[in-house]
């Protein structure tokens, strides 16, 4: 198993038990598939960490992963 397949499986566990590391961990799948060129990145780990800002109670970051060039 690939470190980015264990970091998206150590995610999922994290989820309904600590929602913020589940972000940050997510964050770094993302920060992992560009530095590793991924041509085609997963989108749905964007929804997931917008729907874990929102349960955490801080969509304003969710929204900004969602607008072209993040910013």
């Amino acid at each position: 198993m690939s470190k980015l397949e264990q970091l998206k499986e150590k995610a999922k566990g994290l989820e309904a038990k600590d929602p913020k590391k589940a972000v940050e961990i997510w964050l770094g799948v993302l920060s992992g598939q560009e530095s590793e060129g991924e041509a085609n990145p997963d989108l749905s780990i964007y929804n997931r960490i917008g729907d874990l800002y929102i349960q955490v109670e801080r969509p304003g970051p969710g929204r900004r992963l969602l607008r072209p060039g993040g910013g």
